[in-house]
């Protein structure tokens, strides 16, 4: 999986033998890769499932490369945000909510300095 991935579920290192373990009644099924969502899931929400997302921590050079982009782009293109979740091994979606909660942060910042102005 993605480094700095963090699921809100950890399947790995669980035995299953406690019953709750969902996978455990498929032992004839194909194994599912532990470390990404299901086919067909956004965002880590599988449909029809009111779990919450998964949370994306950015390793520190990850997040000196989209800082670095977001000085000189507050809207990437599609292109550009598809580019970028490849070189850094993340997801598209991961990519644009850090661009979506960066410019709302920046957008607090420039109210704040119009305040006090």
């Amino acid at each position: 999986g993605a480094p700095g991935l963090l699921w809100k579920e950890n399947r790995e290192g669980s035995s299953g033998s406690d019953g709750d373990n969902e996978d455990s009644d498929q032992s004839g099924k194909e194994p599912r890769q532990q470390d990404s969502p299901p086919p067909g899931t956004v965002g880590g929400l599988e449909p029809g499932n009111a779990q919450e997302p998964s949370v994306h921590a950015f390793t520190p050079l990850q997040l000196q490369e989209l800082e670095r982009i977001f000085q000189r782009k507050k809207f990437p293109s599609e292109f550009l945000r598809r580019r970028l979740a490849r070189s850094m091994n993340v997801t598209e979606l991961a990519v644009q909510i850090w661009f979506e909660n960066r410019r709302a942060k920046w957008r607090r910042h420039q109210r704040a300095l119009m305040a006090r102005n």
